[in-house]
């Protein structure tokens, strides 16, 4: 559910190579600050869930809760306590201002990656998961997607429910 400041969701505009297009302007990443900003003032949050781009952005979300002195202008009111992340086709984002944010904290992740997929390459999602000091991979074979195939809805489930005690 968006902040109430904001119709829309979160995101920067990608460029070449999975990365923020700066020709497009940079007031774009501020709007996303500002909203998460919003957002993490009024609501609180166990742990988040992303695809693709909204995997960089999760990624990134932690790191700027692990971090927020990294993030001019990101002032939530409420403290949050992110127990999990889950990250699909997830990647990081190598351009300014994002790529000195990460500092994801050591919470339980888990990453799902598929060899082709043709958006993210799996070296992509790898290097996010490397990332992250307590995680998980999961391979599977359904694309650039959440996988749902097989036992991946009990594997999301019992991951989550693990990771929320």
């Amino acid at each position: 559910m968006p902040a109430p400041s904001s119709p829309s969701r979160p995101r920067w505009f990608l460029g070449h190579g999975l990365e923020l297009d700066a020709s497009r302007g940079d007031t774009r990443w501020d709007n996303v600050v500002k909203w998460w900003s919003a957002e993490l003032s009024v609501r609180q949050y166990d742990g988040v869930i992303g695809l693709s781009q909204g995997s960089a952005m999760a990624a990134l979300l932690l790191s700027m809760l692990n971090h927020p002195e990294r993030v001019p202008g990101f002032t939530p009111a409420k403290k949050q306590d992110f127990k999990f992340g889950i990250f699909c086709s997830g990647f990081v984002s190598h351009t300014s201002p994002h790529a000195e944010i990460y500092g994801i904290p050591d919470i339980p992740t888990l990453h799902t990656v598929d060899d082709h997929d043709t958006v993210v390459p799996a070296a992509r999602t790898i290097e996010l998961q490397q990332m992250c000091t307590n995680s998980v991979v999961h391979w599977h074979g359904e694309g650039h997607s959440v996988p749902v195939g097989g036992n991946f809805p009990t594997l999301f489930r019992e991951f989550i429910l693990e990771s929320a005690k």
